[in-house]
């Protein structure tokens, strides 16, 4: 009876699943299970857990421009939660860049593709990224991949009003619409600011995978090679409010009573 009446208070606290979400900030010593890791070319790219520093990092030893192809870009995903047409999901992570602001033809973020690996660009895999751009002037912006466009706008590039960041927080949210889907896009420096929104557009991309990325066009100096990430949250909106949280708990501990009563 117990177990009857939890499997209904949880659908209807997380309606729409949200087993499957992902919360990790790569702490523990193992990479969370449902973290993906996928290097195409371990002669040009890799993908490290930091359990010292609680991070992930992704370095490159050649080139992985991804452009109008994927050319061997590493990346982290998971698989994007299963929602109902009309409801919102995000992606979020902490990026940081570990050599200094000299245009070192990088890209490091968020991005989306169809699996099992997108070809990238105008041949139907990422169309586009949230990310750090420190290819010409290092800031937060959505870039669209080569021959790819961003969504219904036709803009290559949507720009933050930032400058010269070496780390940010991002946010991607995505409202699942059929045939287009909204996007709208956040960044911010520090955990406790408020989340800046600077753009939002609808896009037909298939966003199937959702995953961290690092690009890069060859940089010669080790440190301009490598980017870390602090954290990696795949979730669907609404997330359970607090007060929901505490009145499980308390329906959960009252049929927990009255079973030990007898």
């Amino acid at each position: 009876m117990i177990k009857w009446v939890f499997s209904i208070l949880l659908f209807c606290v997380f309606p729409f699943s949200s087993f499957s979400d992902l919360m990790t900030d790569f702490s523990g010593g193992t990479l969370d299970p449902g973290v993906n890791l996928d290097v195409p070319n371990a002669g040009l790219a890799t993908i490290s857990l930091d359990t010292t520093n609680n991070e992930l990092d992704m370095t490159t030893t050649g080139n992985t421009d991804m452009w109008t192809a994927r050319n061997n870009a590493p990346m982290a995903w998971t698989s994007r939660p299963v929602v109902a047409s009309g409801q919102t999901w995000y992606a979020e992570t902490f990026v940081r860049y570990n050599g200094a602001a000299d245009g070192a033809q990088r890209v490091a973020g968020i991005t989306l593709w169809p699996g099992p690996d997108g070809t990238g660009g105008s041949s139907g895999g990422m169309d586009f990224s949230l990310g750090i751009n420190d290819w010409d002037n290092r800031g937060v912006e959505f870039q669209g991949w080569g021959a790819s466009f961003i969504g219904d706008t036709g803009l290559r590039n949507i720009p933050a009003t930032v400058n010269n960041e070496s780390a940010a927080h991002l946010r991607l949210e995505v409202t699942e619409n059929g045939a287009s889907d909204a996007y709208v896009g956040y960044w911010k420096a520090n955990l406790a600011d408020p989340w800046i929104q600077f753009a939002s557009f609808n896009s037909a991309v298939d966003n199937t995978r959702v995953g961290l990325f690092f690009k890069n066009g060859g940089a010669t100096v080790p440190a301009d090679r490598s980017a870390s990430f602090e954290y990696f949250n795949v979730r669907v909106i609404p997330e359970p409010s607090a007060m929901a949280l505490f009145g499980l708990g308390s329906v959960m501990l009252l049929l927990r009573c009255r079973s030990l009563r007898g």
